[in-house]
């Protein structure tokens, strides 16, 4: 991987040799939605979770981001319902962004294959969503999701390219 400019591959490896356990939800009423279901009593995730998850997941695509809200426990629960509650927490806006290249390649066919070979940011972000890019880039025991021959670069951006209307803050996806 090169880096552009080279200090920010030795702060970008300090923050990560260093970080504390992230907190991935938050306590606000905008956002998105979590999703889960826990045990009134344990606390435990409710045993179907993935699969409530892809529910939910069904009603938001026909309905919008209201529907997790809107939704009755025991729509999805059935019987469940009086033993579980709905978790109102939504995820934490920089994994929000971090993972948005996976949203991208799932529903845009032509990126089908094609991960993000340049990440365009600025140095003020090495906390935010460069650092939970990389996390959701290993998907399985290390491995990563980046083809090889990928090359990806940090590249610190200027006042002047910052006031540009055609740079975006977010990873791109180049077609080839």
């Amino acid at each position: 991987m090169q880096w552009i400019p080279d200090w920010g591959q030795a702060r970008i490896e300090s923050m990560v040799a260093n970080r504390p356990d992230w907190c991935i939800s938050r306590q606000r009423t905008w956002g998105v939605p979590m999703s889960l279901f826990v045990h009134k009593e344990t606390q435990e995730l409710h045993p179907r979770t993935l699969e409530l998850m892809e529910e939910v997941a069904k009603r938001v695509e026909v309905d919008g981001i209201q529907a997790w809200w809107d939704l009755d426990s025991r729509d999805i629960l059935g019987a469940d319902a009086d033993s579980y509650e709905k978790v109102p927490d939504t995820l934490d806006v920089w994994f929000d962004s971090g993972s948005t290249h996976s949203s991208v390649v799932d529903v845009r066919p032509e990126f089908a294959g094609h991960a993000a070979d340049m990440y365009l940011e600025g140095s003020d972000q090495h906390r935010g969503w460069f650092m939970s890019s990389p996390d959701d880039l290993y998907r399985d025991e290390g491995q990563s999701a980046l083809p090889p021959g990928t090359d990806p670069r940090l590249y610190r951006l200027m006042a002047r390219a910052a006031r540009c209307p055609s740079l975006s803050a977010t990873p791109f996806l180049r077609r080839t």
